[in-house]
């Protein structure tokens, strides 16, 4: 039993820790980017924010949720939770600043 207990408890760590881009991998992502954003109407980047603001409202809805979700230990609830909540800050200031700027104007 032990050692069930264990494998359920890996393969739900395993389902949360994904495994992290290289640097060259991102890299090469945001040139891609960059490359293909810069021929954007202003049209097409206003539906992308709403796209973006859409996936981002799941994500925050998953992580709300997952308290409740059972097989996932509560150190690693605990870590999902305080690494989303820093990296959904950090975001949140950036985009009230260029909000703040755009209203200043």
């Amino acid at each position: 039993m032990a050692t069930a207990t264990k494998t359920r408890a890996a393969k739900a760590r395993a389902t949360i820790k994904p495994k992290a881009p290289s640097g060259a991998v991102l890299t090469k992502l945001r040139s891609v980017v960059t490359a293909s954003s810069s021929n954007l109407t202003l049209e097409d980047r206003l539906q992308q924010v709403e796209e973006l603001g859409d996936r981002i409202k799941t994500y925050v809805q998953f992580m709300s949720a997952m308290g409740e979700q059972p097989g996932i230990s509560s150190e690693a609830k605990d870590r999902a939770a305080r690494t989303f909540h820093e990296r959904l800050t950090e975001v949140e200031k950036a985009l009230r600043h260029i909000y703040d700027e755009f209203r200043l104007e």
